[in-house]
């Protein structure tokens, strides 16, 4: 399973957001906050154990996700319905990662022990 990028150039081509790294810093950016002097990574910064976001303006970066980064996302949303953590978040990770309905029942039966 693949996040879902959500832009596309005119020629229907994806496009993928460029998170930028500070030489001396372990924070990434958006291409808007990124400081000068920063470096591009190409996916939002890369596969990752969890979705990236700006360390400015907090914009998700979109990145690829390791199985373990979608069973966190999987995890998080789950743990709202429980009362925790915040929907607006949670909101734009279902929607980029594809979690579904039945995507998190599926993980639930696996994951939660009742």
């Amino acid at each position: 399973m693949t996040g879902r990028p959500q832009r596309r150039d005119c020629a229907g081509e994806i496009e993928t957001m460029d998170a930028y790294l500070q030489p001396e810093g372990c924070e990434f950016f958006c291409p808007d906050c990124a400081p000068s002097g920063a470096e591009a990574y190409p996916d939002g910064g890369g596969e990752a154990d969890c979705p990236q976001h700006c360390a400015n303006c907090h914009e998700h970066l979109e990145n690829p996700l390791t199985s373990d980064g979608y069973n966190y996302v999987h995890e998080k949303i789950a743990d709202y319905f429980a009362g925790k953590g915040s929907g607006y978040v949670l909101r734009e990770w279902a929607d980029y990662y594809d979690v579904t309905l039945e995507s998190l029942f599926e993980w639930a039966e696996k994951n939660i022990k009742v």
